[in-house]
C-alpha cells in the first residue's frame, strides 16, 4: 500500500473543476477505458463539485468567437514509498507543476473546445521516478438538425500508468509510460421520448522502455497495441426523469508483437451486452445502472474464450445542496500482458462525497476498491486506498488545496 501526501497551489484555475482533479498523481483507472457514454444529465441536479460560483469562477480571456482560459498548479508533496515496492520502501519529497490552456467556442450552434496539459513532478533523490507527461485534445459538436448531433474528439498523449490497475504488476507500473493516439466519432438523434447513438472510437498504444533501478531498460514493445470498437444503444423515456436501454458493444484489439515466451499473439474480438436505466431525479439522485455480459475470443485457438457478468454503475445522491455522495462501479474482461498472458476480471467500486462547508471551501473523501480474478493462474487480487482533501478558493486567480 503506497502513503501520498500533498499540497498545492492552483493560479487561474479552471472554471469547471472535475473530481479527479484535485489529485495530482498518474493516470487513474485502466489504460484501454471503457465506453458508456450514458449522458444521463436533465439538469434536474447539480452537484457540489458543479455548482457555479461567480465570484470565484475563472473569467478567461476572450477572444472574438472563443475564450481562452489558462492555468497552473504548483505544489509539494511526498510519498512513504516512491516504487511502489513491497519491501525496502524508499520515501522521498517530491515538487509537481502542471500548465493547461483551453480555448472554447462561445457560438449559439455547435461547439469546438481545444485544450493542452503538460504535467512535470520531480522526485527528490529519486530521478528514475520523475514523471514528464503532456496531453493535447480537440473535441468538436456539429448541430445537424434539432433531432440529430455529431460528436467527435482526436487526442494524443504521453501518459503513465495507474501501478494498482491490474494490467501489469506494481514494480513495473511504477515507471510505465506509453503513448497514446485516439479518435472517436459519435452519431446520436432523438425524437420524442427516443434518443439512440453511435460511438466509433479508435486508440492506438505503445509503450516506451522502462530504465532500471539496476541498470539497463526493460522492453515493452509486446504490448503495443490498436483497439477499434463500435458502440450502439437506443433509449427510451418513460417519464421526464426516468428511462430504460440497451447497449450492445463490440472490439477487436491487434497485438503489434509476439509475447516474449514465444507464444502467439493474443489478439481478440470483444463483444458486451447491457441494459439498464438512467434516472435524474430532482434533490434526489441522478446516474445510471446497467448489467449485462461479456464475451472475450481471442484468435489464437490456445488462449481460452473468456465470458462473464458485467455491469457498469455511476450514481449520485443529493442529501442537502451542500453535500453530493457518489459511487461507481464496473466488472469487465481486461488483459494483463507482462511476462506472461494472463486476461481478468476486473470489479471496482469507488464511493466519494464532497461536502461545501463554505461557500469557497469543499472537502473530499474517496474510497477505491478493486477485486482482480485471473483466469488463467486462477489467482486473486485486492486493491484498496482512501484519500481525503479540501479546496479552498481564494478569488478568480487563485485556489489552494491539499490532501
Amino acid at each position: 500500500m503506497t502513503t501520498r501526501l500533498w499540497a498545492a497551489a492552483v493560479l487561474m484555475p479552471p472554471a469547471v473543476v472535475l473530481p479527479k482533479a484535485a489529485c495530482a498523481q498518474v493516470e487513474e483507472g485502466l489504460v484501454v477505458q471503457p465506453t458508456i457514454p450514458q449522458d444521463f444529465g436533465r439538469d434536474r441536479n447539480v452537484s457540489v463539485q458543479q455548482q457555479s460560483r461567480p465570484d470565484y469562477t475563472q473569467l478567461g480571456v476572450p477572444l472574438g468567437g472563443v475564450t481562452f482560459f489558462p492555468s497552473i498548479d504548483i505544489g509539494t508533496g511526498a510519498t512513504s514509498n516512491t516504487y511502489n515496492t513491497s519491501s525496502n520502501h524508499i520515501a522521498a519529497p517530491f515538487l509537481y507543476q502542471q500548465g493547461s490552456a483551453r480555448l472554447v467556442s462561445g457560438w449559439s450552434r455547435h461547439l469546438l473546445q481545444v485544450s493542452g496539459t503538460t504535467t512535470h513532478r520531480e522526485y527528490v533523490g529519486e530521478p528514475q521516478r520523475n514523471e514528464h507527461l503532456w496531453n493535447f485534445s480537440a473535441v468538436g459538436r456539429l448541430d445537424v438538425y434539432h433531432s440529430v448531433k455529431i460528436d467527435g474528439e482526436v487526442s494524443i498523449a504521453r501518459k503513465a500508468e495507474n501501478s494498482f490497475s491490474g494490467e501489469v504488476s506494481p514494480i513495473v507500473a511504477a515507471l510505465s509510460r506509453y503513448r497514446r493516439d485516439a479518435a472517436s466519432l459519435k452519431a446520436s438523434y432523438t425524437q420524442g421520448r427516443g434518443r439512440a447513438f453511435v460511438l466509433f472510437d479508435y486508440s492506438d498504444f505503445a509503450f516506451a522502455p522502462i530504465p532500471l533501478r539496476a541498470g539497463g531498460e526493460l522492453d515493452q514493445s509486446q504490448r503495443d497495441r490498436q483497439v477499434t470498437r463500435l458502440t450502439a444503444q437506443f433509449e427510451y423515456a418513460r417519464t421526464p426523469s426516468v428511462s430504460l436501454f440497451v447497449q450492445i458493444g463490440g472490439g477487436r484489439t491487434y497485438f503489434d508483437q509476439l509475447l516474449q515466451s514465444g507464444l502467439p499473439n493474443v489478439d481478440s474480438r470483444a463483444v458486451r451486452f447491457l441494459s439498464g436505466v438512467n434516472v435524474d431525479i430532482a434533490g434526489r439522485i441522478r446516474g445510471t445502472i446497467g448489467v449485462g455480459y461479456g464475451i472475450r475470443d481471442f484468435d489464437a485457438g490456445i488462449y481460452r474464450t473468456v465470458r462473464g457478468f458485467s455491469f457498469e454503475t455511476q450514481l449520485e445522491a443529493f442529501p442537502t445542496r451542500r453535500l453530493t455522495l457518489g459511487m461507481t462501479g464496473r466488472r469487465s474482461i481486461e488483459d494483463a500482458t507482462v511476462g506472461s498472458f494472463n486476461p481478468y476480471l476486473n470489479t471496482s467500486l469507488t464511493v466519494r462525497s464532497d461536502y461545501e462547508v463554505l461557500r469557497n471551501m469543499i472537502l473530499s473523501a474517496t474510497g477505491d476498491l478493486s477485486h482482480l480474478s485471473f483466469q488463467i493462474s486462477r489467482n486473486t487480487t485486492n486493491f484498496y486506498s482512501a484519500s481525503v482533501g479540501a479546496r479552498l478558493l481564494l478569488s478568480r486567480r487563485l485556489s489552494l488545496r491539499g490532501g
